[in-house]
């Protein structure tokens, strides 16, 4: 009995031994499997993202071109204007901007309201 109980320990130990090793055998080929698959995932998107920063810079190339061969500037006149700064001087005070009621001269922020 005792001789048994010993095998089937043996036994046990071995196949344990056996199972670890074929475990860590999947584990480094799936690792493997896997770095192959990233590889060729980065290459393809490599690939991509190189296309569209080609077809970007010649499209700014085009641009840049078209731009130097045209007479006026390509922006409406309304667009060329320089904008005017926001100050209290430049929106009267019955304005319906949304800025009227911070400004000093607003009845909303006087000292007594």
């Amino acid at each position: 009995m005792r001789d048994r109980i010993a095998r089937d320990r043996e036994l046990g130990a071995r196949a344990l031994t056996e199972y670890q090793a074929n475990l860590a055998l999947e584990r480094q080929r799936a690792e493997e499997a896997e770095a192959a698959r990233q590889a060729v995932k980065r290459a393809k998107h490599e690939t991509v993202c190189r296309g569209i920063a080609e077809q970007l810079a010649a499209i700014a190339a085009k641009v840049t071109e078209y731009r130097a061969t045209q007479p006026t500037p390509l922006l409406p006149p309304k667009a060329r204007a320089a904008p005017l700064p926001i100050t209290p001087h430049t929106i009267a005070p019955s304005s319906p901007h949304p800025l009227t009621p911070l400004l000093p001269s607003s009845p909303r922020c006087s000292a007594s309201g």
